[in-house]
């Protein structure tokens, strides 16, 4: 049974920066477009399923540590709507850091719940969610990660599905390590001891930037800072909008929400 033991001091922004400079010490840091098989690498991924903010926050730790990484982003979260103006232009600056941009994809969305090779709606809705991203954020899309796939990944073993790399296709599970923090907690293994013992020739690393924060804070309340930080952003931006018309503000109370982030 996986340990439900949070680790949340390893949550914080100051423990990721120094897991990537022992990471990068080492392992080469390989993205998903060539992954350089047959040697000693790490695929460093991040699935955006609640904070595209947090994940901007930890690419720019990631390129002022000289490495990178690749971000993915689900056009269907209920956390955050990427195609925002605010949002999109942190996905572009994201890219523009040097990091890749891949797909995270929901099949439920689509009622598409078992993929198996050479199944084509599946490839017809990856590869359009792919247009759509490159078309909007202005960059290619390299991978494609599944949101919540326990319940169909056994079905999920091609190499390339809608054009793009299939983070867990059989070749990838079959020979690169995987550690992630699913759920605020170190679900298998702990990434830092992983990483200090380096026993593995190559890794793949998830994390959802969501969990890292300035200080320790245990998960429930990080996703409750992720949704305040939601609200209160959709309220500036009503206010904003009756300030640049010049429109009253009717029933706004003298106290307003405390700030997300």
């Amino acid at each position: 049974m996986a340990s439900q033991q949070s680790h949340a001091t390893d949550f914080t922004i100051a423990s990721y920066r120094s897991i990537l400079r022992r990471a990068r010490d080492s392992y080469r840091f390989a993205g998903y477009r060539n992954i350089p098989y047959g040697t000693r690498f790490v695929l460093w991924r991040h699935d955006l399923d609640m904070s595209i903010n947090r994940a901007l926050r930890l690419a720019i730790i990631e390129h002022e540590e000289g490495v990178k990484a690749t971000y993915f982003v689900n056009l269907h979260s209920d956390y955050y709507n990427p195609l925002e103006t605010d949002q999109s232009k942190m996905v572009m600056e994201i890219a523009s850091l040097g990091h890749e941009i891949g797909i995270h994809f929901d099949p439920r969305y689509y009622e598409v719940l078992h993929g198996s090779s050479g199944n084509e709606e599946l490839d017809q809705h990856v590869a359009m969610e792919a247009q759509i991203c490159e078309y909007f954020f202005g960059c290619r899309m390299t991978a494609v990660s599944f949101h919540n796939p326990s319940r169909f990944i056994a079905d999920l073993g091609d190499e390339v599905i809608g054009g793009l790399v299939n983070c867990y296709s059989d070749r990838i599970r079959s020979n690169v390590s995987y550690v992630s923090d699913s759920n605020g907690y170190w679900r298998f293994r702990r990434l830092p001891s992983v990483v200090d013992a380096a026993k593995e020739s190559c890794l793949q690393v998830l994390t959802h930037p969501v969990w890292w924060q300035e200080s320790p804070v245990q998960p429930w309340e990080r996703i409750i800072r992720s949704v305040n930080g939601r609200r209160q952003a959709t309220l500036n931006a009503y206010e904003a909008a009756l300030e640049r018309d010049c429109r009253l503000n009717v029933g706004k109370p003298a106290d307003s929400f405390p700030p997300g982030e």
